[in-house]
């Protein structure tokens, strides 16, 4: 029977009469559940679902279902849409009741470390059916969460199936990122060495902006909890500086801009490799990359050798990995640029380098 629900109702679809019909008969062949984990999230869009939906995941000694529901949030408006009688508008959105089944009980003492890993579990399992649903439909507007997509807590419920009535009730806090809550303003030099960038940017004269950009997003994407995007970025942020630079140093030394750029392209995009080592040729430095005590070694190790398992292999970094990706890709950057700068003959190369701002980011 449906069970009196003290955190506002949240659990309407996992219910014992889900449990009886549907989940157990479902997990019986393979193990006897005897205690249910739940967490009740609201995703940031709205998966087109009418009433119950489950999709069940069957995993080596737990057992993970989800019921879906749609919901709505009202969407702010601001001053200008008011202005135009725009007002009281709402957003479809998604909730989702996540459902783990556990062979044991889980100890009370062991849970401030035990039901995270839960969570864990739940969210991989939803991004099953997410991917499968944007594969299926091509919904641009849908895709796989990680926790930082959820709220800063979220709900929990603990339940013996053979006492539905005595649930215990809980929040389990996720993640302390909050929203950027002020930023001191910028001093007028700041103000115009931006806008001097920017006029650099449009003009095209400063090659080296690219690769700051990809930086920039590699860590953005690792913030968020987006691993695979922030290796891929990572490693393109080299890819785009190592060109870049090559290109720029054959111009110093004689060659055109066209025959450079030619050349480089032909034989990077078959040969990445080739292309560190060409680099070493004109800026020197300790590039053995079987050491990663040397930041070429730790880059190739940690980043490059990991995009390529994300690219050919299909592998899903952990968050650890990406990270690691993320800082040996940003040391790597740094570390050419200061043997650039050692190079008096390639100055003025060093100089539009350096004016991004790469050896800065190795304080941040």
């Amino acid at each position: 029977m449906d069970t009196p629900d003290p955190i506002g109702g949240l659990f309407k679809l996992v219910t014992e009469e889900f449990w009886l019909k549907s989940l157990q008969p479902f997990l019986s062949k393979r193990f006897t559940a005897r205690q249910l984990v739940l967490f009740f999230a609201k995703l940031p869009f709205h998966v087109p679902v009418d009433g119950l939906v489950t999709v069940q995941v069957y995993e080596s000694n737990h057992g993970l279902a989800f019921g879906f529901r749609s919901a709505s949030e009202a969407l702010q408006i601001d001053p200008a849409g008011a202005a135009f009688g725009v007002s009281n508008l709402s957003v479809p959105r998604t909730t989702v009741e996540m459902v783990c089944a556990l062979p044991d009980h889980l100890p009370k003492e062991q849970r401030v470390e035990t039901l995270p890993d839960i969570l864990e579990r739940l969210v991989y399992g939803l991004n099953l059916f997410l991917r499968a649903y944007i594969v299926t439909h091509r919904d641009l507007d849908v895709f796989p969460i990680t926790e930082k997509a959820l709220p800063l807590a979220v709900f929990f419920r603990i339940v013996d199936p053979r006492n539905w009535d005595q649930p215990e009730d809980g929040m389990l806090g996720l993640h302390t990122d909050l929203p950027a809550l002020g930023k001191p303003p910028l001093g007028i030099p700041s103000r115009d060495e931006v806008a001097r960038r920017a006029t650099l940017l449009q003009s095209g004269a400063n090659p080296f902006f690219l690769s700051q950009e990809m930086a920039a997003a590699a860590f953005r994407w690792l913030r968020d909890g987006w691993d695979r995007d922030a290796v891929v970025n990572a490693q393109t942020s080299v890819e785009t500086l190592v060109g870049a630079l090559t290109i720029q140093l054959e111009v110093a030394d004689g060659a055109s801009i066209e025959k450079a750029t030619t050349e480089y392209t032909a034989r990077a995009t078959k040969a990445f490799l080739w292309a560190i080592k060409n680099l070493q040729h004109f800026i020197g430095g300790s590039w053995d990359l079987s050491r990663a005590s040397n930041p070429p070694g730790a880059w190739h190790a940690s980043c490059y050798l990991l995009r390529n398992r994300i690219v050919h292999a299909g592998y899903s970094p952990s968050h650890d990995e990406a990270r690691a990706a993320c800082r040996s890709a940003e040391d790597f950057r740094v570390y050419i640029a200061r043997l650039l700068g050692k190079k008096k003959r390639y100055g003025q190369v060093y100089e539009r380098l350096r004016e991004t701002g790469v050896e800065d980011w190795a304080k941040v």
